[in-house]
């Protein structure tokens, strides 16, 4: 039984200025022995990195300086032992109190942004819990998808009411798993991009913006290709236009070959690789001049290595990349379930359902061409 935690939100670590403005943080932390230590981090990347360590006087205080840049907002985080207690969000000056526990929970006073960073980050604990107090009790999927579904609401209404706050690009981070975003659907984008455009207007250089404008095309590309596919009505297949090796786009609906295999594939994965040296190369030889092309899209997040497969396989066949890796929305829109896997378009109608074995895939070349 699955139970899911609280995930970090990978912000990326902005470094402190020598100079700048400096805010005063006084914290209490009930239960923490004296001379024990409190680390101060920040996120880089995916991890923490510890910027600082403090020791707690014998009623479990301690203070600290951050310093902050004048338009660069900072999180900072403070941890006992392997247990998160506080985090901060703070634009300028002045100094802010902290009265926490070794359990996590605490209150922040003193700065506004530091305040709705930590409801933001009550919020999301109260939902992870009780969605774990729901896998324990054996509540069913409708009980837990209604949960859900409730708190997605309950935080798109926070992100339209907060898109001038930073901790609104940590509600949009947040994930129920390592895989599942609370933020999942495509056309979640919007509320990427209204988030971005009302930041951009008050930390126009924040480096957190930047990140978030990455993330945001990201999303934009995504849901713009899901809306061509849908609107391709005029096709008997959805359309697909990603770059080849050499950066020109190929659309699939290009390809006048009589029979095509649109063919979905991992160039990380050794056993893929082989499959196209073993079954596919053999196949494409034979049929290639009897109107058999082969359409492969390699679902990847890093193009050289795709590239360098392609090169030292030397696949002939028509070879383009998709960076987005498995969350391609070209397998949704095929409902192919993961690779390998392809589809077989003869004459220009989709001839069947998804082919992942080289026996099938044999049969139906000789039986349509």
């Amino acid at each position: 039984m699955k139970l899911f935690r609280i995930i970090a939100i990978a912000l990326p670590l902005l470094s402190l200025a020598a100079c700048g403005q400096r805010v005063s943080v006084k914290a209490t932390v009930q239960g923490a022995p004296e001379n024990s230590r409190i680390y101060v981090k920040q996120l880089d990347g995916a991890s923490y990195k510890t910027l600082d360590s403090i020791k707690v006087n014998g009623n479990g205080s301690f203070s600290y300086t951050a310093k902050i840049e004048e338009g660069q907002p900072e999180f900072f985080y403070f941890f006992y032992k392997d247990t998160k207690i506080a985090s901060l969000l703070l634009d300028r000056g002045g100094s802010v109190s902290i009265n926490a526990d070794t359990l996590g929970r605490y209150s922040v006073s003193g700065s506004d942004s530091s305040s709705e960073l930590c409801e933001v980050e009550k919020a999301y604990a109260g939902f992870v819990n009780g969605i774990n107090s729901q896998i324990l009790s054996s509540a069913s999927n409708a009980e837990i998808s209604r949960a859900y579904v409730a708190y997605y609401r309950d935080r798109i209404k926070y992100v339209m009411s907060h898109p001038k706050s930073l901790a609104s690009v940590q509600v949009l981070y947040q994930q129920i798993n390592e895989n599942t975003p609370v933020f999942g659907q495509t056309t979640d984008a919007l509320y990427f991009r209204m988030v971005l455009d009302s930041l951009k207007t008050v930390y126009p250089e924040s480096r957190y913006i930047a990140l978030l404008e990455k993330e945001t095309a990201r999303r934009e590309q995504i849901l713009g290709l899901e809306q061509r596919l849908k609107s391709a009505s005029e096709e008997s297949f959805p359309d697909i236009s990603l770059p080849d090796i050499n950066g020109s786009t190929v659309a699939l609906s290009s390809v006048g070959a009589k029979l095509i295999f649109l063919y979905f594939w991992n160039p990380s994965d050794a056993a893929q690789k082989m499959f196209n040296f073993e079954a596919l190369k053999p196949l494409y030889d034979k049929y290639k001049d009897k109107g058999f092309e082969i359409y492969a899209v390699g679902l990847d997040y890093d193009k050289v290595n795709w590239a360098s497969s392609i090169r030292a396989q030397q696949l002939e066949w028509i070879n383009v990349f998709d960076g987005r890796g498995a969350d391609s929305p070209s397998l949704r829109a095929y409902n192919i379930a993961g690779t390998p896997g392809g589809i077989l378009i003869h004459n220009g109608e989709i001839a069947g359902p998804c082919i992942t074995g080289e026996q099938d895939l044999k049969r139906e070349i000789a039986r349509l061409l």
